[in-house]
């Protein structure tokens, strides 16, 4: 059991085919849920189940994940954005990936993105699936969001983040939603951004 920031005991369920993996998973499973909670606040589900494997990446499910030991705190992110904010359409599905990558490398900030031009939130609206460079792309645009944030005094993306993440959890999102709700937050206009 994990014991919650609200004190609510979270059942945690670790197991691979490995004992020894199982240990190692379960101690950066706790590391990494302190972090979440201390970021955005309680953990939005009632369980978590951790499937240990050997192959490189993960994938996240509503209280679960199969998952390596490397993408483990990638996947426990997703807990919070995708399984708690979710994303309403394949033109929103970038952002769950984009922040819990921006994560991944850091917390990274940047003064501008990696690229001049890109889209992320602009496809076809039959599109069902998140664009491949939300990771990358996705996460140097977190990165100069959190910069923008910063140069009008604010205390950067997470803070925006943890408000939006109370604000929507358990909710369809849309890049539409989150954009204003960042505007509101920012009094920055990101339409050209």
């Amino acid at each position: 059991n994990y014991t919650s920031i609200t004190g609510r005991k979270i059942p945690i369920t670790i197991y691979s085919k490995f004992r020894f993996r199982n240990w190692l998973f379960k101690k950066k499973t706790l590391k990494v849920m302190k972090e979440m909670e201390r970021d955005y606040g309680a953990y939005p589900h009632p369980q978590l189940i951790v499937y240990g494997t050997k192959l490189k990446g993960g994938m996240e499910y509503v209280g679960a994940t199969a998952t390596s030991w490397i993408s483990l705190g990638h996947e426990i992110h997703h807990q919070y954005f995708a399984k708690g904010v979710m994303p309403a359409d394949g033109n929103s599905g970038w952002m769950d990936e984009a922040i819990a990558s921006w994560r991944d490398k850091g917390y990274q900030v940047h003064n501008k993105p990696d690229y001049f031009s890109f889209n992320l939130a602009k496809h076809n609206v039959y599109t069902r699936k998140t664009d491949d460079n939300s990771y990358e792309k996705g996460r140097t645009f977190m990165a100069y969001l959190d910069f923008q944030l910063k140069q009008v005094g604010l205390p950067g993306l997470k803070n925006f983040l943890s408000e939006f993440f109370q604000k929507y959890n358990h909710q369809l999102v849309t890049t539409q939603d989150f954009k204003r709700d960042l505007e509101g937050h920012s009094n920055i206009d990101f339409t050209d951004d």
